[in-house]
């Protein structure tokens, strides 16, 4: 029964309060007509309207409800009916049983990115659906996204949602919405887009990818300004280059859809699109053979029934929602079409991913080069089936081409290889003044020199081979030096002052090698120290 004594609305019988959100209250109700349970979520409007502006609201969140129901698509949750009592609107839903993404976040941690890619798919599905309705979210985040007991991803709450030729439902002023999820046209001044969506989801693919939000801050100031100052796309490192090989598609849509330009954002179908481009190419660099096997089963979140498709937990901002359970059953293979979902026109699904589960980890930034665009069919991407040096028969897998090598590597390796040059041409005057008996350059000296010499030989070709132990002994090697110079350079100053400047200049170009290796982050990044900047 409802705090004010109503123990039904309509036909519709009230069981159990599920939640309660900024936007509304959702009920476990039962349908007499149909037999079976339902959700009754009741549309709180702003307080402190005036008359008009209140009832202003009340026919345009109708309007907006109805509107809702029009969606026809399985990742979108399902809208009954839609009652008016004078007072509030109240919108009947499908119930649904499962877990919302930011349960599976809280409880598990970042998703695989699998798992991440059929959610986006789902997802993106449902935006086509509603975008060609009229209808924008405007508050997709993991906590109105629900994994469900029969395997669909489910888009929920559009309890907040506004009809194309609307204007907001909100007080001047107040954004209605999660911040970190918001599009930084919001922050703006302007109303919701469609693209506003897509932006929103990018920031949660990026969430199930990484266990959190790119614009994450303390502060909700802080919170406004990353969304609208920080560096896009985002970058985080890459624990393991597998990882990143496996998240590339995603990693390309993530990129398209955190674009500050919303005229610059993918529609749903050419996310889809851009998709499928990236795990075809994808699939090409990798040589993937065709009987290769899928992953292990997912396995979902489990735990006791809570409430998602309607108020979502506290601190995860305004909902309305639906009882949940625990996700059970099979996972269903990447890219295969939800329950009772027919795939989209020219949709293909992707192919196997690399055997094991894939982690989420991967720097957000686009693929460089002419090979990467979210528009058109012609723009040409890396690439082809057989690519790579796999024939027709091919069944190994090769891994993604090396990146270029950095300038400054480049730089450091010749500059190494002119410092073993003139220590060579030392090593060898030391030893003639060795043989003649010279007290100030022993054999000590000669061993010490060479030695020194024939490490920057070696270490000038070796550096084009990636390897991560020479990198850093290089790193290491040019720091002692230096240290070893500066120490030297006090009793040059003392004894022999003429010979300071030479030693100035040995120290300066040790000191610019280490600085070529350790500084740019591109030359980290070539040896696996680093994300790509690219």
């Amino acid at each position: 029964m409802s705090p004010d004594g109503r123990s039904s609305v309509g036909r519709y019988e009230l069981r159990e309060r599920l939640g309660a959100g900024g936007m509304g209250t959702v009920w476990r109700a039962w349908d007499p007509a149909l037999q079976r349970d339902v959700a009754v979520k009741e549309v709180l409007l702003p307080e402190g309207m005036d008359p008009d502006a209140r009832a202003e609201a009340h026919a345009r969140s109708m309007r907006e409800a109805q509107a809702t129901a029009r969606i026809n698509s399985t990742a979108v949750v399902a809208v009954h009916d839609v009652l008016d009592d004078g007072e509030s609107p109240w919108i009947v839903m499908e119930l649904l049983s499962g877990s919302s993404l930011q349960q599976h976040l809280d409880a598990h941690g970042p998703m695989t990115v699998t798992r991440v890619e059929e959610i986006a798919r789902s997802v993106l599905d449902g935006l086509r659906a509603a975008h060609a309705v009229g209808v924008t979210h405007r508050d997709i985040k993991p906590a109105n996204i629900m994994l469900t007991a029969d395997g669909r991803t489910v888009l929920t709450d559009f309890g907040i949602a506004n009809v194309d030729g609307s204007t907001a439902l909100t007080q001047t002023g107040v954004y209605i919405g999660s911040p970190e999820y918001m599009a930084p046209e919001r922050f703006e001044g302007e109303r919701a887009l469609p693209a506003s969506d897509l932006w929103s989801l990018g920031v949660t693919l990026y969430s199930l990818l990484e266990g959190r939000t790119p614009f994450k801050r303390d502060t909700i100031t802080g919170i406004i300004s990353a969304v609208l100052t920080a560096p896009l796309p985002p970058r985080l490192p890459t624990p393991d280059p597998g990882d990143r090989s496996a998240s590339t598609p995603l990693h390309a849509l993530v990129a398209a859809l955190l674009n500050r330009d919303a005229s610059a954002r993918p529609t749903p179908a050419e996310a889809l699109a851009l998709l499928d481009r990236e795990k075809a190419a994808w699939k090409a660099r990798t040589a993937e053979p065709e009987g290769a096997p899928a992953p292990g089963p997912h396995t979902p979140a489990s735990g006791p029934q809570t409430p998602v498709n309607g108020p979502s937990a506290p601190g995860h901002g305004p909902a309305g929602g639906q009882p949940v359970r625990a996700p059970s059953g099979p996972h269903r293979p990447p890219g295969s079409p939800l329950p009772g979902n027919p795939p989209a026109p020219g949709h293909r699904p992707p192919g196997p991913p690399t055997s094991g589960p894939s982690t989420g980890h991967f720097p957000l930034h686009p693929p460089s080069g002419p090979q990467w665009s979210h528009r058109g069919p012609d723009v040409p991407r890396s690439g082809t089936p057989g690519s790579g040096g796999a024939g027709a028969g091919a069944t190994a897998r090769f891994a993604p081409p090396a990146p270029p090598k950095p300038a400054s590597v480049i730089t450091a390796a010749v500059m190494l290889g002119l410092n073993a040059l003139y220590l060579m041409v030392l090593t060898a005057l030391f030893a003639a003044e060795a043989v003649g008996g010279s007290q100030e350059y022993t054999w000590g000296t000669v061993l010490l020199v060479g030695a020194w010499g024939l490490f920057s030989a070696f270490a000038g070709v070796g550096l084009m081979t990636r390897s991560r132990l020479l990198y850093g002994a290089v790193v290491i090697v040019q720091v002692v030096v230096s240290v070893l110079l500066v120490l030297t350079m006090f009793s040059v100053l003392i004894y022999t002052p003429d010979l300071l400047v030479w030693y100035t200049l040995i120290l300066v170009f040790n000191l610019v090698i280490g600085g070529l290796l350790l500084i740019p982050p591109k030359a980290r990044a070539f040896f696996g120290f680093g994300p790509d900047p690219a």
